[in-house]
């Protein structure tokens, strides 16, 4: 079989009393003592807890029944098992109590150690469970049942008789273990894999099932003893906010070298005292909560009531906002912005880009929407006239201008695009700029109400089909002086012009 990345360890000892220890449940979750012991501090590693029980449980009865089934050699007796041998192992929740807390210590430790001190096997569920046994794998993965799987790869080397190390797969089909409990802690603050899940066998009868649920993130107290703090490691670490108006949340962090093997970012979980080198710019309470008021650099201290201390700088960017524009960008020069920043009350100014004028884009002036028909900047520019904000039953006089100044650019409005104002049933009077050329297709279509139309331009070419139609049956279009013969023949039938319409 393929070898997975692992370090296994096994220690099968016997039942040994110890004292209770709480089970209490909370954001930062206990371990077994509720005071430090001498010589000893709380620390927290950050993680979560990882349940998947029941497939668990099948996975190990299904290693056991194996077992049985095709006679392994029964650890305790060094006979074969058999099938009448198979007992269904159980769920203690005691057991689950135990492996959660020694899973955390396990990930700093990976040992069959304590960071206290304390010899594993001491330590009791809160409703008297112990175990004999225990059994540890880590890995990348994060599955309770892979540290499973890692403890099955042993079977080879038990039933050859190898010699290695095979602890781990007899705990799990030694027929005398009726109860389990698993412990998966998957954190980032471990000593080489995130992922530790820790076992626990025991022999007792009648111990409670109850199967505890995963813990999406929490912090693991853990019992430390002084001496494998690592002086040099203090830190500040957490939620850092970046500016003014903004919280976070800081911890003292501390690291730690267990014979060899180092853990750093570990929680202080003693009385942390926090101070601020300008509490006007940023404020830390006793619980690390720290308020950005201000800008620039504040250093933060956390002193331990150990007496060691740890110092950060951080640095809060000015909170500008989103700034209020004091002189609007044209398509000829730019514009400004000035921001006030919301902490320290400072200023700046940027300028704003000129506006870029597009082509065949539609731009709001006032009521009405022109679209881009030549973006020359000097005088030459054209729109066309294609929308209005206002609606269609609330228009009833309308005057469509020379030019419009859009961007601080002006432009000759020079078409009137389709279906404008088609069906505009309140407007009744139109008078057109002086520079129209086109009039589009349906653009006064079914304007029912519409007496009067005033042409000022001299230049119309082209009226667009049906563009009066259903106009008001005597309405009067008058034209410039001169036009009245040319502008009749651009209102033919095709347009709507009825012969009781009057062109002046």
């Amino acid at each position: 079989m393929k070898k997975k990345l692992m370090f296994l360890l096994t220690f099968v000892m016997m039942w040994i009393w110890a004292v209770p220890a709480s089970a209490a449940s909370k954001p930062v979750l206990p371990t077994d003592v509720s005071v430090p012991s001498k010589n000893c501090i709380f620390l927290g590693v950050e993680g979560r807890y990882i349940a998947d029980i029941q497939n668990a449980l099948n996975r190990i009865n299904q290693i056991r029944y194996e077992a049985c089934r095709e006679g392994v050699t029964n650890p305790n007796t060094g006979t074969p098992l058999q099938k009448k041998d198979y007992v269904p192992i159980k769920w203690s929740s005691d057991l689950e109590y135990i492996a959660r807390i020694r899973a955390a210590e396990s990930s700093l430790t990976m040992h069959h150690s304590r960071l206290n001190n304390k010899i594993w096997y001491e330590l009791k569920g809160p409703k008297g469970g112990q175990s004999c046994a225990e059994v540890i794998a880590w890995n990348w993965s994060s599955s309770m049942t892979y540290g499973i799987d890692q403890w099955y790869e042993e079977k080879a080397d038990w039933v050859n008789n190898t010699g290695e190390v095979t602890g781990h797969y007899t705990s799990m089909i030694d027929p005398a273990n009726r109860y389990v409990g698993l412990g998966t802690f998957y954190s980032e603050n471990a000593a080489m894999w995130p992922n530790t899940t820790v076992g626990e066998f025991s022999g007792q009868l009648d111990l409670d099932e109850a199967k505890g649920k995963s813990v999406p993130a929490c912090i693991q107290t853990v019992e430390v003893d002084r001496k494998y703090l690592l002086s040099n490691t203090y830190g500040i670490s957490g939620t850092i906010p970046k500016k003014t108006g903004q919280t976070g949340s800081l911890a003292m962090t501390v690291g730690i070298d267990y014979n060899g093997t180092r853990s750093t970012g570990l929680r202080l979980l003693s009385s942390v005292t926090w101070s601020s080198s300008r509490p006007a710019a940023a404020a830390v309470d006793a619980n690390g909560t720290i308020r950005v008021r201000g800008c620039g650099a504040v250093d933060i201290t956390a002193r331990a009531s150990t007496g060691a201390y740890a110092k950060r700088r951080l640095t809060f960017a000015h909170n500008w906002g989103k700034g209020t524009v004091t002189k609007q960008s044209t398509a000829l020069k730019t514009g400004i912005r000035k921001y006030t920043c919301s902490g320290c009350k400072a200023s700046r100014t940027e300028k704003i880009p000129v506006y870029k004028l597009r082509k065949g884009r539609t731009y709001t002036v006032g009521s009405f929407k022109y679209k881009l028909t030549n973006a020359n900047l000097k005088g030459k520019g054209t729109v066309m006239l294609v929308g209005t904000t206002v609606n269609r039953t609330a228009l009833k006089s309308l005057k469509v201008p020379d030019t419009v100044r859009i961007r601080g650019v002006r432009f000759k409005v020079t078409a009137l695009g389709s279906r404008v104002f088609r069906g505009f049933s309140k407007l009744s009077s139109a008078s057109i700029g002086k520079y129209v050329k086109i009039i589009g297709t349906d653009t006064f279509r079914n304007c029912k109400s519409l007496k009067s139309i005033r042409i000022r331009s001299r230049s119309l070419t082209k009226v667009g089909k049906n563009s009066i139609r259903n106009i008001y049956k005597k309405a009067v279009i008058r034209v410039p002086s001169g036009k009245r013969s040319s502008y009749k023949k651009l209102f033919n039938g095709s347009t709507g012009y009825q012969k009781r319409i009057r062109i002046r």
